[in-house]
């Protein structure tokens, strides 16, 4: 009896081939994927280490799923945390925070309360 090798299923059904993913990307994310893609690459050949290979696939792999959701998404994230980085703080460049330990601290609080 034999048994195949299993390999990772991709994610939310999407390939993990890199002309699968690139297919589903703008125009010029497609050409931010491309670069990354040959700088990865060339690194790979001289470490002979492949996991910045399946990094950068799997980054770029959320990036064609949001992107396919809602599309612009990376490039209105791009802006946000520019946005953030030139106010120094999230709460400075107008976006609310929270912290997330204090709301479910008081969600488990309110679970015990009617439990």
């Amino acid at each position: 009896m034999s048994v195949e090798p299993v390999s990772p299923r991709p994610l939310i059904g999407r390939s993990s081939d890199p002309a699968a993913i690139r297919a589903e990307l703008t125009p010029d994310l497609a050409a931010s994927f491309d670069a990354e893609w040959e700088a990865v690459l060339e690194a790979a050949k001289r470490t002979q280490d492949l996991q910045a290979i399946h990094d950068l696939l799997t980054r770029w792999r959320f990036v064609a799923s949001a992107e396919q959701a809602s599309p612009g998404r990376y490039a209105r994230a791009l802006e946000a945390a520019e946005r953030i980085v030139a106010a120094g703080s999230a709460e400075a460049a107008g976006y609310q925070t929270y912290d997330a330990w204090t709301v479910l601290n008081d969600h488990l609080r309110d679970v015990d309360r009617s439990g």
